[in-house]
């Protein structure tokens, strides 16, 4: 038109070329089979835009050249849940607001094997706009896409599975509190929680079994158990040490019967506190 504007109506425009200075639309497909130019804005309205590549690898990239440090190219993935072009109706919650797929051939059509999808954990307003982000991928031996993480509106993440770290693990509150640092919860009936501590001399576990804490290690099975009422059992056959022979003084208090099994003893070399409150037993 005049104003150097191209409009294409409900057709497939393949191009080699250049477009001019001005926007351009297009209402159906834009296939691009080689290098081309835009100077202003491409859009597409009603149907597609697809990259095609036959040999090395085909990129689509923005660029920005700019003075200002605060401007970036952007990528951006928008729905209105209207279905006039640029009306606006608010998006309501669960709804998926863009996707990014990852497809591989099969050697007859394309399989999405991951996927990232943003979705709305509420409805949108003009002050309220909550979204969480999911990771998608396909496990081996089949072609089911499966929900691995998801990074929720209050930035928790949930993995589906195991969370392997190779490196350090830091975990850090500015709350305090028990529980601060780390929770770990059992949603099923009768299930076992721990946390395992493995090197080259062997590991270390504790549990918390519904009845209280279990530690064991690789070469002894329920070691100490720690029971919800407060009661500590020690295993085996001993000698069980509290510090060292040349350690400071160390302290044991406690608050309930001190028992030992049948001929268990107190050694003539024990030489620390052990203390106990009003009408304990030792």
């Amino acid at each position: 038109d005049t104003s150097g504007a191209i409009t294409f109506g409900n057709e497939n425009l393949v191009t080699t070329g250049t477009f001019g200075a001005a926007a351009t639309t297009l209402s159906s497909t834009l296939g691009v089979t080689g290098a081309t130019t835009l100077s202003s804005t491409l859009a597409v309205t009603g149907g597609s835009a697809t990259v095609q590549g036959n040999s090395g690898s085909t990129d689509l990239t923005a660029e920005v050249y700019t003075t200002s440090q605060g401007d970036t190219a952007r990528l951006t993935l928008a729905k209105s849940l209207n279905a006039t072009t640029g009306s606006h109706t608010a998006i309501t919650v669960n709804d998926p607001m863009g996707t990014i797929d990852f497809a591989g051939s099969t050697g007859a059509a394309f399989y999405t094997g991951a996927r990232i999808v943003a979705d709305a954990t509420q409805n949108y307003s003009g002050s309220v706009g909550g979204t969480r982000l999911e990771f998608w991928t396909t496990p081996s031996g089949g072609q089911a896409l499966t929900l691995g993480l998801t990074i929720d509106n209050d930035q928790s993440a949930t993995f589906a599975d195991d969370l392997t770290v190779s490196g350090v693990l830091d975990v850090t509150t500015t709350t305090g509190g028990p529980g601060a640092l780390a929770t770990l919860t059992d949603t099923s009936t009768g299930g076992a929680l721990g946390l395992k501590v493995e090197n080259s001399e062997g590991w270390y576990t504790a549990y918390a079994n519904g009845g209280g804490i279990e530690f064991s290690t690789d070469t002894t099975a329920s070691a100490m158990v720690l029971s919800a009422g407060g009661d500590l059992t020690v295993s085996g056959t001993g000698p069980h040490a509290i510090g060292t022979t040349t350690s400071a003084l160390r302290s044991i208090v406690f608050g309930g019967a001190f028992t030992g099994a049948s001929g268990a003893t107190i050694g003539a070399a024990f030489s620390h506190a052990l203390t106990g409150n009003a009408n304990d037993v030792i």
